[in-house]
């Protein structure tokens, strides 16, 4: 050791200390440590975000009335009825007056199940005394008890005297459709979000693999260095795409071979060919925006 000393060279533990302060204070203070510690923040800040929205949006698509149309007098009864049991009785349904009818007008139960733009869950129709519901079978099994007790307190009835509710089912209605295409937005949001984050890491990993090569300095002495970034981030969006599609068609064959065996999406409210093609819009734009960052990080 003081052989070493003497030749002006450090001890092995010496030098490994004075490498490892270096290293330490090299690392601690560059960005992409710095980025190291941010980069887990950002899958969890959007899927907090994203987790948000869809609890609320599924909240709002859980949220199923129960259609009502009679005649005026019958309505308001109705009305009145579930306004008195509301605080006293469980699983009363919200009503939602579909229409007022006139002496013998008809109404078609189904059509106004399945009406653009409505969330009813199933439809009440008839008389407070002898009350139809149409639906689906869950649901109008489901809130067959609720409304006969309803129609007793509208017609001033005691619990022995509870009308006999007729259950016309269908196979499914507005509120069931929003369902399973909310289940398919979030199915999308997911995926969209998982691409994004997994594939912009690309353009941080070919920056440093370069920086490492000491090609970035050559490129940014022939050209400016904005459109070195520009070039990098659209290639990488185009090698991303490229990834996508094998990946598309790949998951493709597998769902024809697989068949029935897998489960099926509802269609969205904008169809398939929109539906792909805003998503392919949605991720080119986040890929952008997250690539943008990562390469000034980088």
């Amino acid at each position: 050791m003081e052989a070493n000393t003497l030749h002006g060279r450090l001890s092995t533990w010496s030098a490994a200390l004075v490498i490892a302060r270096r290293d330490f204070t090299a690392i601690l203070f560059s960005r992409s440590f710095i980025f190291f510690l941010l980069g887990p923040l950002f899958p969890v800040l959007v899927g907090g975000m994203a987790g948000g929205i869809g609890q609320k949006v599924e909240q709002q698509a859980a949220r199923s009335d129960l259609g009502i149309a009679m005649q005026s007098a019958d309505v308001d009864a109705m009305l009145a009825a579930r306004t008195a049991l509301a605080d006293k009785a469980l699983g009363i349904p919200q009503f939602t007056v579909i229409k007022r009818l006139q002496q013998g007008e008809a109404f078609d139960a189904n059509a106004a199940l399945n009406a653009k733009g409505g969330n009813l869950g199933a439809v009440v129709s008839g008389t407070p005394a002898s009350p139809v519901l149409t639906g689906p079978a869950e649901r109008v099994e489901h809130w067959e008890g609720p409304l006969s007790l309803v129609s007793a307190q509208a017609l001033g009835k005691g619990p022995s005297a509870y009308p006999a509710v007729t259950l016309s089912k269908t196979v499914t209605s507005k509120s069931d459709q929003g369902k399973s295409r909310v289940r398919t937005a979030q199915a999308g949001q997911m995926l969209l979000f998982l691409l994004t984050m997994l594939l912009a890491g690309m353009v941080l990993s070919n920056l440093v693999e370069e920086k490492g090569n000491k090609i970035i300095e050559i490129l940014a002495a022939a050209i400016p260095m904005d459109a070195v970034f520009l070039g990098k981030l659209f290639a990488m969006l185009g090698v991303s795409l490229v990834g996508i599609s094998v990946w598309g068609v790949t998951g493709g064959l597998i769902a024809v071979i697989a068949g029935n065996a897998l489960p099926s999406l509802a269609a969205p409210a904008v169809g398939w060919p929109l539906f792909f093609g805003l998503g392919v819009v949605y991720f080119s734009m986040g890929y952008l925006l997250i690539g943008t960052l990562y390469l000034a990080i980088g």
